[in-house]
């Protein structure tokens, strides 16, 4: 796969969709999917990576077929977004609260690009 070409400066990381997950019962879901297809659904089949370099490399080593790339440099730790959170009515579920997201890379980029806090 992508992840081992030594010429990356960090691996890609991708797609999104097989990077985040439902954190959530099955009834809540079920209320939420349109939601969140609608908040993040644009970029689950992006891939992500540290710097543009990596995003001609990513773009190379996939054989002109085309994707989405997303480039979010590194921060070396997921944002804070506690603040946000306590800003918001106690009442309102934000999309962040439904899934999980491992990666602090990723959770920072859909935070950029999707505005889940």
């Amino acid at each position: 796969g992508f992840a081992q070409n030594a010429e990356f400066s960090s691996p890609p990381l991708g797609p999104v969709s097989e990077l985040v997950r439902f954190d959530c019962p099955a009834e809540v879901r079920t209320k939420w999917d349109r939601a969140v297809d609608v908040a993040i659904g644009r970029v689950l089949e992006s891939w992500i990576v540290a710097t543009r370099r990596d995003k001609d490399i990513l773009l190379r080593a996939n054989g002109g077929k085309r994707i989405n790339v997303i480039i979010q440099p590194p921060v070396g730790r997921r944002y804070d977004v506690d603040r946000v959170k306590a800003q918001r009515d106690p009442g309102i579920t934000s999309v962040m609260d439904l899934l999980q997201i491992e990666d602090d890379l990723v959770f920072n980029a859909l935070v950029d690009q999707c505005q889940i806090d």
